[in-house]
């Protein structure tokens, strides 16, 4: 579940081919039994070269209650996990593969920050919030890392930022 794989790259610049790919991650989604789980890599080697890589925006447009962020103990360097349990509505720890995943805290309501304040992104590191914005998932924050020199668009709820 990463930009460029779900929804694949060609699907982006076209409305319709994203409407398809929406399409078929919704009829996957609900096909799951009992639980499903969606994953994604922050890192990934792609026609050899490594790369960074996103979350799919199909994973931000789930709805929040049926979704809980699950992490290996392994480390920080373990890809993160996004569960959906879809009989109720709480996850409890269980193993995933060889490893034992752990659900981690949600928090009651996101931090905000204002327009100039300094950030950290754990993955992404330090930047500058340029805007702040509600858009069509919540409170969102245009954010500009100095580690890369990219603008990305942070959504609120889900972005682990800390002051600088």
């Amino acid at each position: 579940m990463e930009e460029g794989l779900f929804p694949h790259l060609n699907a982006l610049d076209n409305v319709d081919s994203l409407e398809e790919e929406r399409r078929l991650c919704y009829v996957g989604i609900t096909r799951a039994k009992e639980y499903l789980y969606l994953s994604f890599c922050r890192q990934r080697m792609l026609w050899g070269i490594t790369r960074q890589q996103n979350p799919s925006t199909f994973i931000f447009e789930l709805p929040e209650k049926h979704i809980e962020e699950v992490r290996s103990r392994i480390g920080a360097s373990s890809p993160t996990r996004i569960s959906r349990d879809i009989r109720e509505e709480n996850i409890v720890e269980e193993p995933f593969g060889d490893e034992q995943v752990v659900v981690a805290p949600k928090s009651d309501a996101p931090k905000t920050h204002s327009i100039g304040d300094a950030v950290y992104h754990r993955e992404f590191g330090a930047g500058i919030i340029r805007d702040v914005y509600n858009g069509s998932v919540g409170l969102t924050y245009k954010i500009i890392f100095t580690k890369d020199s990219r603008e990305r668009n942070i959504v609120a709820k889900y972005a682990i930022l800390s002051n600088i």
